[in-house]
């Protein structure tokens, strides 16, 4: 074996710098981005990327490509996906370079409200397609503080609400964890209004003007403690 057949079959080197792209609104592609691996350093002819889908898709470009992207398309929504990048010279593979990254999950496409009282709202919506593993809940209760509800069904029911009151749900479908490329879809938000119910009590409530034959009053309800559409105030009386 002569020192050009060694040479020959060398092994190429890789000396590229890859990077994955993801979009939140392009749910089943992935896209590599890289730099050049310098021809001066080593000898080969092509690039070779692959990715571990159904088929093992593998994508081969030239070094005279000047496009140094390469983009994976009919993925799966949600998904972690293992890419792998060679350099090769006469079929003969580099080291590989490795990245790994989840595609975005797919959003709900609607929120139903399947059981609502003056406390308490029973939410679903339909299960995505792709892969998930919860989904996330979020509104503004009644003292205006945020709150998160993390659930891996496809229904969840909302307590300690307040009577006839509007509450706006946002919904975030969740692949992933926070140690394993958590990835959040789009939101989707929907607002439902709670039951009606018996009033709260008044406040102040005391005489403002005293005749022999009439007594006038005042009092004061809160907004907070309507609960619903006021129609009247009833007084009762008798003597004593």
């Amino acid at each position: 074996i002569t020192f050009g057949d060694l040479f020959e079959f060398a092994v190429p080197l890789i000396q590229s710098e890859v990077v994955v792209v993801v979009d939140r609104d392009l749910l089943d592609s992935l896209t590599l981005r890289y730099t050049p691996t310098p021809i001066q350093s080593s000898r080969f002819d092509l690039y070779r990327f692959r990715i571990s889908d159904d088929k093992n898709t593998t994508k081969e470009k030239t070094i005279e490509d000047t496009d140094t992207k390469v983009t994976f398309d009919a993925l799966t929504p949600g998904k972690l996906y293992n890419v792998t990048v060679w350099t090769v010279s006469d079929n003969v593979e580099s080291r590989p370079i490795s990245r790994q990254d989840r595609l975005y999950p797919q959003a709900i496409n609607a929120i139903h409200a399947i059981d609502v009282n003056d406390t308490t709202i029973t939410l679903t919506w339909d299960l995505p397609q792709g892969e998930y593993d919860a989904f996330e809940v979020q509104y503004i209760n009644s003292e205006g503080s945020y709150v998160q509800n993390i659930t891996s069904q496809n229904v969840i029911t909302i307590s300690d609400l307040k009577p006839h009151r509007n509450y706006t749900f946002t919904l975030v479908v969740r692949s992933g964890s926070e140690s394993s490329y958590l990835r959040r879809s789009n939101p989707l938000s929907t607002s439902f209004t709670t039951s009606e119910s018996y009033p709260g009590r008044v406040e102040k409530f005391h005489p403002t003007d005293i005749q022999p034959s009439e007594i006038s009053f005042e009092w004061f309800l809160p907004t907070r403690e309507f609960n619903g559409i006021i129609k009247k105030f009833t007084i009762t009386y008798g003597l004593e």
